[in-house]
């Protein structure tokens, strides 16, 4: 109920929908893996800077289950093997066998493979979760299947609206030729906050075209280009 009245709803015809499967959301992330929430709202008052209503959900909790066994694949058959060990993947997964299924915890899982992944060049990574549910024992087995693709390297390097004394003092700038992470990529802006324009950030002022045929990514850094500094990591 907390995380439900903190949170401010765009309003339109799917805020109800939006705050439903947040509460069941928090179910999902305590073993309730089927958790059903229904409901309704009511309108109480209008004012100039927002709409005020109230809320009732009906929660059918269902089940709660545990995590059965994990397994991890390679979505090409033909594949030797992971380009990330293993037990490397496992690592990077918060949940152990016998842990209350969360699903927010798997898709946080995700997100760090998916990170990863990208920082040893693997950008058009994707894992695709399938579960399987044994409702006799209470438990959901997961299974991993990883889409890894192509590796991609460093193609042309190009810095432009940087004054050249400044760009000179440049530490560490990418080159080519390097294997593309884009951890290195937000190290370089770190390294170089107090010589690169106020606000300057990996998402304002870079673009990469990459050609899937060569596996390349071609960087062009934008110094031109407008930033807000309140938007900077």
């Amino acid at each position: 109920m907390r995380s439900l009245t903190r949170k401010h709803f765009e309003a339109d015809g799917s805020w109800f929908d939006e705050a439903a499967e947040l509460a069941r959301g928090e179910w999902q992330n305590d073993g309730y893996f089927n958790a059903r929430v229904e409901g309704s709202s009511i309108i109480l008052r209008e004012d100039s800077t927002a709409i005020h209503a109230a809320l009732a959900l009906s929660i059918d909790q269902g089940r709660r289950y545990r995590l059965g066994e994990v397994h991890i694949r390679n979505a090409d058959p033909s594949a030797a093997g992971l380009a990330i060990p293993e037990t490397r993947v496992r690592e990077l997964m918060p949940l152990r066998s016998g842990d209350l299924f969360n699903v927010g915890k798997i898709w946080n899982g995700l997100e760090a493979l998916k990170d990863a992944y990208g920082n040893e060049g693997y950008i058009d990574f994707t894992a695709q979760p399938q579960t399987d549910v044994d409702e006799a024992r209470g438990i959901i087995s997961l299974t991993l299947e990883l889409q890894e693709e192509r590796r991609y390297y460093i193609g042309k390097v190009e810095i432009i609206g940087l004054d050249p004394a400044k760009q000179h003092l440049l530490k560490s700038p990418p080159k080519s030729g390097e294997l593309f992470r884009l951890q290195r990529i937000k190290e370089f802006y770190r390294m170089n906050r107090d010589i690169l324009p106020s606000g300057a950030t990996y998402w304002t002022s870079m673009d990469f075209a990459r050609d899937a045929g060569i596996g390349t990514v071609d960087l062009k850094f934008d110094f031109h280009v407008f930033v807000c500094p309140q938007f900077d990591e």
